[in-house]
Formats: C-alpha cells, structure tokens, sequence
C-alpha cells in the first residue's frame, strides 16, 4: 500500500496493489474484472475503472458513466495507433516530447520499483523521493541504485 501527501486542495491518496490471483474487493455489484488487469479508482461518488497501460477508462456504474460523460474532461493526449513504442519513436524523429515522457514515467517507475524493494526487504518502507532513499529502514536501500548488487551477467 501507498499513502501520497496531499497538494494544495487534494487530500491524501492511498493506492494498494494486488497482482497474480489476488484481487481487489468488487468496486460494484456484477463487475467482472478483465484478464488483462487494470486498475480500480475509489472516489466519494464512484469507482472508475482504466485497462491495463492506460487503456479506456470507464466510471462505474454503467448508468453514472452516462450520466456525466457530458461533464468528462477531454483526454490529456492524443492515442497513438500502435501505442507507446510507436509514440516514443515518433517524437524522436520529430525532435519534440512524446505524450509520457520522463517526466511522466520516471515517477510512476520509482513507484514501481519502491513497491519491489518493500517487498524484498519484507517492510513497510518510508520513501525520501528527494534524496531517492528510504528513510525509515536503511538496510532496504540495498535493493535500490546505485550500488546494488546486480546478479552476474546483469549489471550495468
């Protein structure tokens, strides 16, 4: 599980991770999730679920999805036919950002990657995103770059 501070008028946010066979509790009666995975957003009115890499979003339920798709922003950036990879190397050839550059990626990795070392270290971690160490548990830095001990034929 992880707990994000709040910005300005946002409040707390708590994200929980499940993988393999274990799922998270149904978010509405008669929702079926997909084998490709997904993710599942808990607000105060409603649930959305987004398929697996940011596929198409849908609020549920089905009649409040209707209800304010008028209201809905507009999608942040345009889809790519052929995806990510397609995206990626066409902006190199342009010379311009793709839509999920670094900037973007790199926060979501460091997620990622977190996640991996508290599992590894068998703890609940405290992250310091400014010094990119853990805080709370300084024997966990050790599944965390640089300086970690890559198995033979994989180092950098």
């Amino acid at each position: 599980m992880y707990r994000f501070r709040g910005r300005g008028n946002h409040g707390l946010v708590t994200l929980k991770g499940f993988d393999g066979a274990i799922t998270p509790p149904q978010p509405v009666e008669g929702f079926k999730f997909r084998p490709g995975g997904g993710s599942i957003f808990y607000g105060e009115k409603c649930a959305m679920w987004v398929a697996s890499h940011s596929g198409s979003a849908r609020l549920l339920t089905e009649s409040r999805m209707k209800e304010l798709a008028a209201s809905l922003p507009p999608k942040p950036s345009p889809r790519v036919a052929g995806g990510s990879h397609v995206a990626w190397t066409d902006a190199i050839r342009a010379d311009k950002r793709c839509g999920s550059d670094c900037s973007i990626s790199a926060p979501l990795v460091e997620t990622a990657l977190l996640g991996v070392a508290a599992i590894r270290a068998q703890a609940r971690l405290e992250w310091g995103s400014t010094a990119g160490r853990v805080t709370n548990l300084a024997s966990a830095n050790r599944f965390l770059g640089p300086g970690y001990d890559y198995r033979p034929g994989w180092s950098v």
